[in-house]
């Protein structure tokens, strides 16, 4: 059996130069917070896949991480050193998911990247960046339920839609009701742009 960087590759679907986990058999809301792991080393790539994987797998998330340690590194797009893409079906999801990331890349001895990216948001301490944007579409649905384009390389989400992330330590503290107190998602928010896509 081939392996990727010790992943049996009958876990993931082959794609160009991403392997994919889940698209092809979850649901998949229409867009949403991404959640971005990015590296600056090949050495830290085998240390952050062993450590990202089984926490996206054990929360049953699609992702995609980059098969190769090479060519992500030289690229001169906004892709740079990105490891792992990450699509979250709520925000209280893509919360959840940053917090554990970023603690056990941190415990694991991970070096984050821990610098500004434009149009990215850093999650935390800098292992994990954010966006919002569209999941395999060119364009989002607004609250008013017309189209935007998306904005990628430029900002990190449309003024229409709220800023999970500063909520986010308050939210993933030791004994926070995350799933209470935040806001809800996207289309439950907006229930007219939901209607007119039918």
């Amino acid at each position: 059996m081939t392996k990727l960087m010790g992943v049996p590759d009958d876990q993931y679907s082959p794609g160009v130069a991403w392997r994919i986990w889940g698209f092809a058999t979850q649901a998949m809301k229409r867009q949403g917070w991404k959640l971005h792991v990015f590296i600056g080393s090949k050495a830290q790539a085998q240390q952050t896949l062993n450590l990202a994987m089984p926490i996206l797998l054990a929360n049953d998330v699609n992702h995609k991480f980059w098969a190769s340690d090479d060519p992500i590194l030289n690229d001169e797009d906004e892709n740079q050193g990105k490891w792992f893409a990450i699509y979250p079906s709520s925000n209280v999801e893509a919360l959840e998911v940053a917090s554990e990331l970023e603690q056990a890349l941190q415990a694991g001895g991970v070096t984050p990247l821990n610098r500004e990216l434009t149009g990215e948001i850093k999650v935390d301490k800098g292992y994990v960046y954010s966006r919002y944007g569209p999941y395999g579409h060119d364009s989002m649905i607004t609250s008013e339920g017309t189209t935007a384009q998306d904005a990628r390389g430029i900002k990190a989400h449309p003024g229409w839609v709220e800023n999970i992330w500063l909520q986010y330590k308050a939210l993933t503290q030791p004994g926070s009701r995350i799933a209470v107190t935040l806001p809800s998602d996207f289309m439950a928010e907006f229930p007219a742009a939901r209607s007119r896509r039918g």
